[in-house]
């Protein structure tokens, strides 16, 4: 009897979870812009909020950093880049803003 119990409310929770899921997919979806075609290769600027600079204080940190070429595509929203003319490891960026 009590295990009937604890699967009704667990059927219940999850048509309610998907409900609300694919209400929320329907209010997101209305303003969502799609993503660029960015490949392997290709040159971006990074926004610098992320990313620690040697300068003395971040007001003076230019907002975007020069090119960086795209080593790899991890999902359609992270890239993994490295600084220019460096051979050190990767710097791994785990969203693209547009």
């Amino acid at each position: 009897m009590y295990m009937n119990l604890v699967k009704t409310v667990e059927k219940n929770a999850k048509t309610t979870l998907e409900q609300t899921r694919e209400g929320m997919r329907k209010y997101y979806d209305r303003r969502a812009t799609p993503q660029p075609d960015i490949k392997i290769g290709d040159l971006i600027m990074l926004h610098t909020k992320n990313i620690k600079s040697k300068r003395p204080t971040r007001k003076f940190t230019p907002r975007l950093d020069s090119s960086f070429k795209i080593l790899d595509k991890q999902r359609e929203w992270g890239i993994q880049t490295r600084y220019p003319g460096s051979q050190e490891n990767p710097l791994s960026i785990t969203r693209l803003a547009i």
